[in-house]
């Protein structure tokens, strides 16, 4: 699972998108949630944002956790 903003000014967003496209070749399991504007700190004070995030891992670890 790959969390990322688009204005991330330390790691380019186009990294998170390759990352996503070499999982999906592998046929490895993945999900890229995407923040538009986001810069690195996910605009996790924005409250609708951060839930959202956290919901999604919450899903994400439910299904492919042990």
């Amino acid at each position: 699972m790959l969390v990322h903003g688009t204005g991330d000014k330390i790691v380019p967003y186009s990294q998170a998108v390759k990352l996503e496209e070499r999982l999906t070749e592998l046929n490895i399991p993945n999900k890229l949630i995407t923040i538009p504007g986001a810069d690195h700190d996910l605009n996790f004070k924005d409250v609708p944002t951060r839930t959202m995030v956290f919901n999604e891992i919450d899903d994400w670890a439910r299904k492919y956790g042990k």
